[in-house]
This record gives C-alpha cells, sequence and structure tokens, in this order.
C-alpha cells in the first residue's frame, strides 16, 4: 500500500510517501531423486517451507531538492521448513533498518547516501551487518519529456 502527499511548493518540499507491504512464500518441492543412496526411501517425499516478512518506509521532503528516508524491515514472522524424512526446522526472525537523504541535482540526476543495520538469521548463529553506500542515478537518452 502506498500513500502520497505532494504539496504545490517547488522542488519536492513538503512531498511525502508512506509505503509498506505483506510478503508470504510457500514451497511445495516433491522429491524426485537423491545423490545418496540412503535417501531413496524419501523419494515421493514432500519438502515444505514457509516464509513472510513485511516492511515500511518513509519518504520526506524536508527541502527543495532534498529527501530524507527510514526503512524497516522483517522477514520471517513465519519461518519453517518440514524436511521430507518429517522433521521439521524453525529459524528466527531476520530484520533491517535503513535510513537514506538524497539531493536531486537535476530532473536527470541523484546522489543518495544510505546506511543500513541488520540482524540476520543463519543456520548456527546471527550475524549482524552494517551497509553504507552513495550511489549516483542519471538519466540518459530519449524519454517523454523530450525528443532527441
Amino acid at each position: 500500500m502506498v500513500y502520497k502527499y505532494t504539496p504545490p511548493s517547488a522542488y519536492g518540499q513538503g512531498a511525502f510517501t508512506l509505503e509498506g507491504g505483506y510478503m508470504a512464500r510457500e514451497k511445495d518441492i516433491d522429491l524426485v531423486g537423491h545423490n545418496n543412496p540412503a535417501a531413496a526411501g524419501l523419494i515421493g517425499n514432500s519438502l515444505v517451507e514457509e516464509q513472510d516478512g513485511l516492511y515500511l518506509q518513509g519518504i520526506y521532503g524536508f527541502a527543495p531538492r532534498w529527501r530524507l528516508g527510514l526503512r524497516g524491515e522483517i522477514l520471517g514472522l513465519t519461518n519453517t521448513s518440514t524436511k521430507p524424512d518429517g522433521g521439521s526446522e524453525t529459524f528466527d526472525d531476520s530484520y533491517r533498518a535503513t535510513a537514506m537523504v538524497d539531493w536531486t541535482l537535476t530532473e536527470f540526476s541523484r546522489l543518495r547516501l544510505q546506511a543500513s543495520h541488520g540482524e540476520y538469521d543463519l543456520e548456527d548463529s546471527k550475524e549482524d551487518i552494517t551497509e553504507v553506500f552513495l550511489q549516483a542515478v542519471f538519466s540518459l537518452g530519449a524519454h517523454g519529456a523530450h525528443s532527441f
């Protein structure tokens, strides 16, 4: 879902976007073969995995051509795996929080600085990861507003 507010001010000042979403997936895979002869009795059984997650982000134009954004994500509210042998595993959730600021130089170029911190559930442990990106976005070539 998305909510957008665009005021009449210049260059996006005061504009606000709030966006969120929920995603779910289920994999149901039948085992039709295996390299290990000891697993031959499992052929015909299923591997079933279920996982879901959600995100929420907001972006605000705090000055002409400048935006600030925050985003939160969580994956694995449901995070289970049922193996072909009937055993099952449950995994913890993983999350990430992100902040960004961007500057629109022209209608064809933008610079964005983004920092994220996440805690990810791995098979045997949790891992904290921090990422920082500087991105330059340029739009080149013919487009609807002008013909070249």
